[in-house]
């Protein structure tokens, strides 16, 4: 990451360091954008983060996240308050890899997010429904949450089934791994 990056994104977090930052990617590629998660479960997962936390959120996402990003603020900027942050849809590739590198933990499903903070060694909590999460190693650094609907993975880019294998992954779900990678940071860090 260059150091021009580094600093911009150090300056984003300016006032955050020493608490949690989990940083939530909010959306997927095009090629199948079955993997998306729905906005009532971001919007979960982050009223029980702000409830059970002292941790900042942090919003990841790139150009066609941005009606998603401006959702998930209009619904929980009161409940969150500066604890909630957008960290920007129109950031360079080497920004957002910046970005990525000062959360503690990063939410999101199979996607680039997730490949940047495995590789730069973040506790990562990846969720898999139409893709499949035997590809994917964390490396002993976070977890996996699979959908069981039989058909998943499909590999599907359109889906028919109500709800879908995405839309039935609840926020208490994804929030009790996101807690687990929590204390797993305390713990290597005490």
């Amino acid at each position: 990451i260059p150091e021009r990056d580094r600093q911009f994104a150090e300056h984003l977090f300016e006032g955050k360091t020493g608490l949690p930052i989990i940083g939530l990617n909010t959306g997927c590629g095009p090629v199948f954008e079955t993997k998306a998660w729905t906005i009532q479960g971001f919007r979960r997962l982050i009223e029980l983060i702000i409830q059970n936390t002292d941790a900042t959120v942090v919003l990841l996402g790139g150009k066609r996240e941005r009606p998603i990003h401006d959702a998930i603020l209009n619904e929980c900027a009161t409940m969150a308050g500066d604890r909630l942050m957008d960290a920007g849809t129109k950031n360079s590739l080497t920004e957002f890899f910046a970005i990525v590198n000062q959360c503690d933990v990063v939410v999101s499903t199979d996607s680039l997010a997730m490949h940047v903070a495995i590789a730069l060694r973040k506790q990562v909590v990846a969720f898999f429904g139409p893709t499949c999460e035997q590809e994917i190693d964390l490396y002993d650094r976070g977890e996996k949450i699979v959908t069981d609907y039989e058909c998943s993975p499909c590999y599907l880019k359109s889906c028919d089934v109500r709800p879908s294998c995405m839309q039935a992954l609840t926020g208490d779900t994804v929030y009790e791994s996101v807690s687990r990678c929590l204390n797993q940071i305390e713990v290597s860090n005490g």
